[in-house]
């Protein structure tokens, strides 16, 4: 089987996968978010398991894992990307500090939306980092 199609096959089964514990988690527990949250767990899981996957398929081939000019782009995406999470979190900070209380909305507090608040800041930097290296990868100048 070539590579596209074991490919297409693994999105497959994760896509199913997912929908259907996204749909028997709704049923049982009644809300959305506890089933989109493990929707989200389980295609974590597969895509991890796929990387993983793919890596010992490559090192059987012979192929080298990274080479220099990969090293090198993932560690200017990952450069760019600290830079970018400082400035969310300090605009988090202004957000607290000058905005909540001009405009009386609700400060960021340990009692109500941190969680939130990491979970998405969590979820911006991995989709910066996950960004940045499709981009440089594909712009291609390890320069």
């Amino acid at each position: 089987m070539n590579q596209r199609t074991v490919n297409r096959l693994w999105l497959a089964a994760t896509a199913a996968v997912s929908l259907i514990g996204f749909v028997v988690f709704g049923i049982i527990l009644g809300g959305v978010l506890a089933s989109a949250v493990f929707a989200v767990i389980v295609a974590t899981g597969s895509a991890s398991l796929w990387v993983v996957w793919r890596k010992r398929q490559d090192r059987k081939a012979g192929y080298p894992i990274k080479d220099e000019r990969t090293k090198i782009l993932e560690g200017r995406a990952a450069y760019y990307t600290v830079f970018i999470s400082t400035y969310m979190m300090l605009a988090l900070l202004w957000y607290n500090f000058i905005i909540a209380k001009v405009f009386d909305l609700p400060v960021l507090t340990t009692s109500t939306h941190v969680n939130q608040v990491l979970i998405g800041l969590t979820l911006a930097t991995v989709s910066v980092f996950v960004g940045l290296r499709w981009y440089f990868m594909r712009k291609g100048d390890a320069v």
